[in-house]
């Protein structure tokens, strides 16, 4: 639980990842090589899981299409060229 609570940063995200991870986990232990590090692959298994999930929310938070429909900062275009002039002719003034 602390690799997903680690990785994800919200208790929520980080319980349904370790709950993917343990199905994971399950559905893959034949593939666990005796004699080897068994916490270390419990972890691989959760880190790589809670990487897709994180992964899986980017891709969605960038497919919201409603967020492009509001990109103006709220000032008209002729305001944003008077204020780039006046910061222009600052800047020539200083020494």
């Amino acid at each position: 639980m602390s690799v997903a609570t680690g990785y994800m940063r919200n208790l929520q995200l980080a319980e349904d990842v370790l709950q993917d991870s343990l199905v994971k986990t399950a559905l893959n232990a034949a593939s666990f090589k005796r004699g080897t590090n068994g916490y270390a692959w419990l972890c691989a298994i959760v880190r790589n899981t809670a990487l897709n999930t994180i992964k899986s929310e980017n891709r969605r938070r960038g497919e919201d299409i409603d967020s492009f429909f509001d990109l103006s900062d709220g000032i008209d275009n002729f305001q944003n060229i008077e204020n780039a002039n006046a910061v222009q002719n600052a800047l020539k003034s200083l020494p």
